[in-house]
C-alpha cells in the first residue's frame, strides 16, 4: 500500500515505512520536444562518478551515432546531460532504458516528453564539460541557444537546424 499526504511544503510518503520529503514548487524545466515532434536527448544521472558517467555517455554516443553531449552538475554526485541531436521518442526511451533511467522514463512517457530542470533546486546547476561526438542527426538550434545564453562556455555543435521554438514547464519537485 502506498499513501501520499501533503502538509504545507512537506510530502509524507508511506509504502511500508514513512518518509518525509520537502516540496519545492515553481521549478523551471525545458521540454525535449522539437517542432518536428522529435526530441532532444535529456539524461538524468543520479549518484554517479564523473568517470562512470563519461563511460556511459561514450557508450551511447558510439551505439546510437550521437553528437556532442553536454554535462552539468545538478547537485553533489548528480548530473544532467543532454545532446542537441533530434531523435525519435522511441530512441530516447531506448537510451533511458539502456542507462537504467526507468523512473525518468516513466514520467516522460506519461507527459509525452522529457523535462530537464534549468532552475536551481538545492543548488545552482553548473556546466562542466562537453564529450564530443560525431552526430548522424540534425540538432536543435533553439535548445542550444537557450542553454548557451545561460552557459556561454558551451561549444556549439556543427549540426544545428533553424528551429526557433522551445517549450518550458513549471513544476513541483521534492528533496529528501
Amino acid at each position: 500500500m502506498r499513501i501520499n499526504f501533503k502538509l504545507g511544503k512537506l510530502l509524507l510518503h508511506y509504502s511500508g515505512t514513512f518518509k518525509v520529503y520537502t516540496m519545492i514548487p515553481d521549478l523551471l524545466g525545458m521540454q525535449s520536444v522539437c517542432d518536428n515532434k522529435r526530441h532532444v536527448l535529456f539524461l538524468d544521472f543520479d549518484k554517479q562518478t564523473v568517470r562512470n558517467l563519461k563511460k556511459k555517455i561514450r557508450h551511447i554516443q558510439n551505439n546510437y551515432g550521437l553528437g556532442n553531449v553536454y554535462v552539468f552538475r545538478s547537485s553533489e554526485g548528480n548530473f544532467h546531460a543532454l545532446c542537441f541531436d533530434k531523435l525519435t521518442f522511441g530512441m530516447c526511451a531506448d537510451i533511458d532504458l539502456e542507462l537504467g533511467m526507468d523512473k525518468y522514463l516513466k514520467h516522460s512517457v506519461l507527459r509525452g516528453f522529457w523535462v530537464l530542470r534549468v532552475s536551481p533546486k538545492e543548488e545552482s546547476i553548473k556546466y562542466l564539460f562537453c564529450i564530443e561526438g560525431h552526430s548522424l542527426f540534425e540538432g536543435s538550434r533553439c535548445h542550444y541557444e537557450f542553454l548557451s545564453a545561460m552557459y556561454p562556455d558551451m561549444k556549439a555543435p556543427d549540426n544545428l537546424d533553424n528551429s526557433n521554438n522551445v517549450k518550458f514547464d513549471i513544476y513541483t519537485s521534492v528533496v529528501k
